[in-house]
């Protein structure tokens, strides 16, 4: 497979990058422009300089791309205009990319801070009643609820860790 990682440089990138690697596939690393993160290591990423809020950024890189995992965000800011346009808007250009691309697959890395917290002793069990937690949590939901409206829906996937 071909697969492109958002927000590669980070701490679930950096790490995710090398072991499809390893199994074979080629990954196309994104990493936003001044990026302090590492970059991950092996011969079979390629490291790509973008950013999904500028789709004109990723022109041509999912011309060879099957599958898409969505990593990048903001966790931390001061506004909720950050968060927005970063986790919000962001998912959005990429899905539409990933539509027009006839991507196979998207999986979306979004935050148990969409769910919100659980009572005491009754774990959350599916996504409902959501009572996101801070701006970060808000954007989240936003991203996912954008997904599960999206034409390529059928063809998404949203992880809360």
């Amino acid at each position: 497979m071909e697969i492109l990682v958002t927000g590669a440089s980070g701490l679930i990138g950096r790490h995710l990058c090398p072991a499809l690697a390893e199994r074979g596939h080629t990954v196309h690393a994104l990493i936003r422009t001044g990026s302090r993160g590492r970059p991950p290591e092996h011969p079979n990423i390629q490291i790509l300089r973008g950013d999904t809020t500028v789709p004109d950024s990723l022109t041509g890189v999912l011309a060879d791309t099957t599958h898409i995992v969505h990593l990048a965000g903001v966790k931390s800011a001061s506004r909720s205009s950050t968060f927005q346009h970063a986790n919000v808007e962001g998912t959005r250009a990429l899905a539409d990319l990933a539509q027009t691309n006839n991507i196979e697959h998207l999986i979306y890395m979004s935050s148990i801070t969409a769910q919100g917290p659980s009572l005491p002793g009754t774990p959350h069990s599916a996504a409902h009643h959501e009572n996101p937690v801070g701006m970060y949590g808000e954007s989240k939901l936003a991203a996912e609820t954008i997904l599960a409206a999206h034409p390529i829906r059928d063809k998404a996937t949203v992880l809360r860790p």
